[in-house]
């Protein structure tokens, strides 16, 4: 079968699965409620509404997963999962805000009135969704940006998070974006953070990997004599790094490192073999002085 025909054969034979169970159960339901189960009779109305809103609620987001899913299979042959992840959040927006119409539709709910007439409800419940919004705008604007996307690695720094966060990005959802950290674990990111109060950096430069780092190595041996034993160092142990002496403060020299890395997950052994070497190249200097 085509490919372009089972998306939409797909949604039918759903369609037709919940409109028969409909079918059948209502009748059904309406004789027990009637002959057996007779003390929920009064309650009927309710039953068959709440069956209804199930099976509604149930179909829309299965329909939902099964357009979620041809438009990943469709795009990813492109290779561009910013555009992935914006059509994805879009679609399943505009679904869920279907399904939730016809849900409320089938309560007896008049939409019209509540749009027309629901002023302060619906600033009510703006202002609690005023959050859940911000996330959902701020996770599409930044992924049809391109700014953020699957498997681009970053350093996320703001005051919420404390220390930085440096790793992959994994997922990016409504709310959350799901990054990897240097140290395997799964930190889940309020989307909001990318267009609030945090600095952004994103580590994929030209085609390369670029990390950097801060060392404070004790100023009480020449600088000069720093930088050869640490150059002799790298060399003995293969490693490749720019480092440069940013500044000299009282007892303390800081450096800035910048080397590239192949996956952020190999970050935590490169920083560690990197700290060592200015500490060994340090004593070194300090003993033979």
């Amino acid at each position: 079968m085509d490919r372009s025909l089972k998306l939409p054969l797909y949604i039918v034979i759903v369609i037709l699965t919940i409109g028969i169970a409909l079918f059948v159960i209502k009748p059904l339901l309406d004789f027990l409620l009637l002959h057996y189960v007779t003390f929920l009779h009064p309650y009927e109305y309710y039953i068959n509404v709440g069956i209804i809103v199930i099976f509604v609620g149930g179909g829309g987001l299965l329909i939902t997963r099964l357009i979620r899913k041809a438009l990943a299979v469709s795009i990813k042959k492109s290779g561009n999962k910013a555009l992935q992840n914006t059509i994805d959040i879009i679609v399943s927006f505009s679904m869920y805000a279907i399904i939730l119409a016809i849900i409320l539709s089938t309560l007896g709910i008049d939409l019209t009135s509540v749009l027309v007439g629901g002023s302060i409800g619906a600033l009510i419940i703006g202002i609690s969704l005023q959050s859940i919004f911000s996330n959902i705008f701020a996770g599409f604007a930044a992924t049809s940006s391109g700014a953020l996307k699957p498997g681009q690695s970053v350093l996320i720094s703001s005051w919420l998070f404390g220390s930085p966060i440096t790793g992959e990005v994994e997922k990016i959802s409504y709310l959350f974006s799901d990054i990897r950290t240097q140290y395997g674990n799964i930190v889940k990111v309020p989307n909001s953070a990318f267009l609030g109060n945090t600095i952004f950096q994103s580590l994929n430069t030209d085609q390369k990997n670029l990390y950097q780092a801060n060392i404070s190595v004790p100023s009480d041996v020449q600088a000069d004599k720093i930088d050869q034993a640490v150059h002799s160092l790298m060399d003995q142990e293969g490693l490749k790094a720019s480092y440069y002496l940013l500044s000299k403060g009282s007892g303390i020299n800081n450096y800035i490192i910048s080397f590239e890395f192949d996956s952020v997950s190999g970050l935590p052994d490169k920083i560690d073999r990197i700290n060592r070497i200015f500490d060994k190249a340090y004593w070194n200097v300090k003993t033979v002085k």
